[in-house]
């Protein structure tokens, strides 16, 4: 039997469908929500996912439907550039040699929408897990509506409050580091702008051009958890960032206050056991990161693409799963890191050390940062280097 369940039918769930299908599975994802979900506004697809998505035959229609991201700075609040990179001159370093896969900005409802794509007779809505258990021959799965349903394995996609990870570990605490955030689209010409992010004191403001009339953008600021800004939500960011380099202001005031999504920061600390039997996990239910790389998604798309090749390779199915999480759990927990600290740094408020950690920002030779993504958006070269 090589029947498996996906539970969770977010981006990691959706390429994983794709990955096991080409790897000859059969597969059924079960979607808690009624229908497909997109929660936040815009994501980044790096090199990295856009070279894994390119292994699936999804990166075209990924590129076909989101904005190609051919500069990126950070600044600082005031609009000082700090890093700048001209990500055009990477592609042939970090792609195949017969093609490179620039990294793209997008719409999370149109990626979503995208990876679903010859998906629809495999996914059930309305199917969430309540209870999960595993023995030698096979996982069974107990679903909201009673129904009791057994698979050859079990794949936990069901992201942050993941209830596999929780059927596998019990219940984890999340980490907060002391910083929140929120999110919108704006509706506005894109042309001229690069992917931007600003640093101030204990805040940022970032902004990701997802079309040509739309700039997708987030807000950052130090907070205690749970913390709801007082009046309404886009005046208040009015405030907050008053006074901010252009073009926050004309961001903020091209964007519908119904639209904007207030969410914490939240990640889990890196683990190195991702399943137990049948049962594994990917994405955010295994390694939960920061946002501050913007490699959430694109890690859950490697992590998708890797799981397929591994039950191609590895005729038996338990074997498999050991072999994608050994694969997997060392580089994945790397960027879960990254992100951690890189959030540490980019909100420091002492006067002193924000002025020492630009100026060595600036320092950094360009050489050195491209190399940097070059180890980070070369997806195929690392999995090389792990399947030797």
């Amino acid at each position: 039997m090589r029947d498996i369940a996906i539970i969770g039918a977010g981006i990691g769930g959706l390429t994983a469908a794709h990955a096991l299908l080409q790897a000859g599975a059969s597969v059924r994802i079960f979607e808690r929500a009624p229908q497909l979900r997109a929660l936040g506004a815009g994501i980044t697809m790096q090199g990295n996912a856009m070279e894994a998505l390119a292994s699936q035959g999804l990166a075209e229609r990924v590129r076909n439907e989101g904005h190609i991201i051919a500069r990126a700075q950070i600044a600082t609040w005031q609009g000082e550039p700090l890093q700048t990179l001209d990500l055009r001159t990477l592609g042939p370093q970090v792609a195949w040699p017969e093609v490179a896969w620039p990294g793209v900005a997008i719409h999370r409802r149109r990626l979503i929408h995208t990876l679903a794509e010859d998906l629809q007779n495999v996914i059930a809505f309305d199917a969430g897990a309540t209870h999960i258990e595993h023995d030698d021959d096979a996982v069974h799965v107990t679903f909201e509506d009673g129904s009791q349903h057994s698979f050859a394995a079990l794949i936990g996609c069901d992201g942050l409050h993941s209830a596999v990870r929780r059927s596998l570990r019990a219940d984890e605490a999340l980490r907060y580091d002391g910083y929140t955030s929120w999110r919108g689209v704006a509706s506005m010409p894109a042309t001229g702008l690069a992917t931007t992010e600003m640093w101030g004191a204990g805040r940022r403001f970032g902004l990701v051009p997802i079309a040509n009339d739309e700039v997708y953008w987030f807000a950052v600021a130090d907070a205690p958890r749970n913390t709801a800004l007082e009046g309404p939500t886009l005046a208040r960011l009015q405030q907050m960032f008053d006074g901010w380099a252009s073009p926050v202001a004309d961001i903020l005031n091209a964007t519908n206050p119904a639209d904007i999504i207030a969410t914490d920061c939240l990640d889990r600390p890196p683990i190195t056991t991702w399943g137990q039997g049948r049962v594994t996990l990917l994405g955010d239910a295994a390694h939960p990161m920061m946002p501050n790389l913007g490699q959430g998604g694109c890690q859950a798309v490697e992590s998708a693409v890797v799981l397929g090749r591994a039950l191609r390779s590895t005729p038996d199915l338990v074997q498999a799963l050991r072999r994608y999480e050994r694969q997997r759990t060392a580089r994945a927990n790397l960027f879960v890191k990254r992100s951690f600290e890189t959030g540490r740094i980019a909100q420091w408020r002492n006067p002193l050390a924000r002025g020492i950690r630009n100026l060595g920002m600036r320092l950094i030779p360009q050489s050195f940062v491209e190399r940097a993504l070059i180890e980070q958006y070369g997806f195929e070269a690392w999995f090389r280097s792990v399947s030797a």
